[in-house]
């Protein structure tokens, strides 16, 4: 499941970053779950910072328009598909996380994120 969600997370995002004109070259991520527990679908990136603005509504955005595009759902309505539950710019370097809202744990995950960072 993990390696399942993980590709579809990948591929939402390259294709989300490449919409944007903020990447050309496809990301691979790496699974978050090693530090957060057994079942979390969330997966962190990196990348150069691109010339023009990027942030993460926007982000959030370009994910949640590929969802869209490509029928993508969360397990639960409540919560979109993507999650960026991270995001921040240090030596002209984008970093950040998304969460793929498929099961419980990811959503209690997210849940447990937006406590610590209201």
């Amino acid at each position: 499941m993990t390696r399942h969600s993980q590709n579809l997370t990948d591929k939402a995002v390259n294709q989300a970053l490449q919409q944007q004109n903020w990447v050309q070259t496809p990301l691979n991520s790496t699974p978050v779950s090693d530090v957060w527990g057994h079942g979390v679908m969330a997966f962190a990136y990196q990348f150069d910072a691109p010339d023009a603005d990027i942030s993460q509504a926007l982000l959030a955005s370009a994910l949640a328009q590929v969802a869209d595009e490509e029928d993508i759902a969360p397990s639960d309505v409540r919560y979109p598909a993507f999650e960026v539950t991270d995001f921040w710019i240090r030596n002209q370097e984008v970093h950040f996380d998304v969460a793929f809202m498929t099961n419980q744990a990811t959503i209690d995950y997210v849940t447990d994120i937006d406590r610590v960072n209201p």
